[in-house]
C-alpha cells in the first residue's frame, strides 16, 4: 500500500496533462504553467492522478485542461483516507512488534 501512495513525479504529471490535452485537442500550458501543475499535483500519489485523469476524460463536457484545484478536489478525500489507513496500519504493526519484543524479553529474562 505504501508504494501505491508514492507521490507522482514530473514525468507522470506531464503524461497525465498531455493525455488530457491530446484527448481534448487542446494546448498544454507553457513552462511556467506546467511548473504550477508539477508543484501542486506532485503532492499526490501517481495512482490517484491516473484515476483522476481517467475520470476527467470520461466526465468533462467541454474540452479544456482542468485547473490544479480541480485535480486536487477529485483526489484529496481519497488520498487522506488512504494515508490515514496506512498510518493506522503502520502504528498497529509497530505496536505488535513492541508487544512481541516485550514478550521475548520476559521469556529470556525468566531463563
Amino acid at each position: 500500500m505504501a508504494a501505491a501512495l508514492r507521490h507522482a513525479n514530473k514525468k507522470e504529471i506531464a503524461v497525465c496533462i498531455e493525455t488530457i490535452a491530446s484527448t481534448f485537442s487542446i494546448q498544454v500550458p507553457n513552462e511556467l504553467g506546467l511548473q504550477q501543475y508539477f508543484s501542486i499535483l506532485g503532492s499526490y500519489p501517481a495512482a490517484f492522478l491516473k484515476d483522476c485523469m481517467s475520470d476527467i476524460i470520461r466526465t468533462f463536457k467541454y474540452p479544456r485542461l482542468p485547473l490544479p484545484v480541480e485535480f486536487v478536489d477529485r483526489m484529496e478525500t481519497n488520498y487522506e483516507y488512504h494515508k490515514g489507513w496506512l498510518q493506522r496500519i503502520t502504528k498497529d504493526i509497530y505496536t505488535l512488534e513492541v508487544m512481541e519484543q516485550n514478550e521475548y524479553n520476559k521469556r529470556t529474562k525468566e531463563k
